[in-house]
């Protein structure tokens, strides 16, 4: 039982090196973290201007859409 632990220990090992690498990595570049983040959030936004854009779309509300018209 001890030789399938060591192995199944070894394996997880081997395989989280690369993810801990890419963790000390970025760790010692927080700039490039923000730049990474800042970028997601530009498409998000982007993402979601389409989409709410498709939506009004669909319902047939615009911008110029008076909920209490005078």
């Amino acid at each position: 039982m001890a030789d399938c632990t060591k192995m199944v220990a070894e394996a997880l090992l081997e395989n989280m090196a690369p993810i801990q690498e890419r963790r000390r990595y970025y760790e010692a570049h927080p700039g490039e973290v923000l730049d990474i983040m800042h970028q997601g959030n530009a498409r998000a936004r982007e993402q979601a201007r389409q989409t709410l854009a498709e939506v009004r779309e669909a319902v047939g509300f615009n911008r110029n859409f008076q909920l209490w018209a005078s």
